[in-house]
């Protein structure tokens, strides 16, 4: 099979940012409930895999100037995203954020 327009990369690494804000946001939740964190950790993996097999998965972000920064939104947890690197391979992870951050000016 060829690459078409919908062919992912094989597989994603997240950044020291990315696994700094994973870890940031499992221990937040953790201090309620350790279930609930694990289900959002799994969520998040489970958007990189999606980002990673699909091509162009998500969308662009007002104020962020990188055109190849592409966002998407964990299922189920939709307040959380991902923030990755569009052209790269393996897919690289750059964050992974809440929506009440400032998106913009963590990617100046």
């Amino acid at each position: 099979m060829g690459k078409g327009p919908f062919c992912g990369v094989s597989s994603y690494i997240l950044t020291a940012n990315a696994r700094r804000d994973l870890k940031s946001i499992w221990w937040y939740i953790a201090r309620d409930s350790l279930r609930h964190a694990d289900l959002v950790e799994e969520a998040v993996l489970e958007t990189c895999r999606s980002a990673a097999a699909i091509s162009g998965l998500g969308h662009r972000r007002q104020g962020v100037r990188n055109p190849k920064i592409l966002f998407l939104s964990v299922s189920g947890y939709e307040r959380y995203s991902i923030a990755y690197l569009s052209n790269s391979e393996p897919l690289q992870i750059l964050r992974v954020l809440h929506g009440a951050r400032d998106v913009p000016r963590l990617f100046r």
